[in-house]
């Protein structure tokens, strides 16, 4: 999935290297310490997610997603 002209979303800080986020992994974000999104797709630093309540998409950095 790719969207031209997209801004990056880096806030930064860099993912730690064990951290190795592939499609269909459950994930949080941020502070949240519950794993709430599934990764639909990872392009680049980037990262489609999907929440699992209510189904949404959207797109965010690597960065913000930690898994456990």
């Amino acid at each position: 999935m790719t969207h031209r002209g997209q801004r990056d979303f880096s806030d930064g800080r860099d993912r730690p290297s064990n951290d190795d986020i592939r499609p269909g992994d459950r994930v949080c974000t941020g502070a949240n310490v519950h794993a709430n999104h599934e990764v639909i797709a990872v392009y680049g630093d980037k990262a489609w997610i999907r929440d699992l309540k209510s189904g949404c998409d959207g797109l965010t950095s690597l960065s913000r997603c930690h898994k456990f």
